[in-house]
């Protein structure tokens, strides 16, 4: 009922996103998604989503994701964002050729596959282009620091996004932000 409390005000291309959805779980986890952002002042009257369905807010740069059974959002008032939540201990190995590139092999050392996939899936939602290929289109490299860059591109021009990750209750969370600031430490910039 708290959940409901907190989502009772869903704009109406999300009241149509969520009648849509006929499994229970599925709908806990879209609500969750949103009181996420609930959490962080972000009107729910205001979110919309493009055709690809990344969500939109005329206020801030918004992203959400779940698992199985946790949701996760980021916004930020300046930034585009992405984020992305898998449970602990999810086996991605049967699909690991779809999005492990041999140039990123060295990065399961430090790094588990399904951290390569967090990242990856991260990216794809800050940039909203669905139709981005895992292989040719998203790298994972090592910084200087040991942590990971992602680059995002179409062939053109590539997109470097510093990636940041956190564990809570068995749940691997990535997120990043486009910062239009030079390429350091402690900044990351996109093209």
């Amino acid at each position: 009922m708290e959940l409901l409390k907190k989502v009772s005000r869903l704009s109406p291309s999300d009241r149509l996103k969520l009648e849509k959805l006929v499994h229970p779980g599925r709908k806990r986890q879209f609500l969750c998604a949103r009181a996420a952002l609930v959490e962080m002042d972000i009107s729910l009257e205001k979110v919309t989503t493009t055709p690809d369905g990344k969500p939109l807010h005329p206020n801030a740069f918004i992203s959400m994701g779940h698992s199985a059974s946790h949701a996760a959002a980021v916004s930020s008032l300046e930034h585009r964002c992405g984020i992305d939540i898998e449970t602990m201990g999810r086996d991605v190995s049967r699909i690991r050729k779809r999005f492990v590139r041999p140039d990123e092999e060295s990065i399961s050392s430090d790094y588990s596959d399904l951290h390569i996939w967090v990242a990856k899936e991260a990216a794809l939602k800050l940039t909203g282009v669905r139709t981005l290929d895992f292989l040719s289109d998203i790298q994972i490299k090592k910084r200087h620091d040991q942590k990971l860059l992602v680059h995002v591109g179409n062939g053109q021009a590539t997109a470097p996004l510093t990636l940041h990750f956190a564990e809570h209750d068995g749940q691997l969370i990535g997120w990043c932000l486009l910062l239009e600031d030079d390429l350091s430490p402690s900044n990351q910039r996109i093209l």
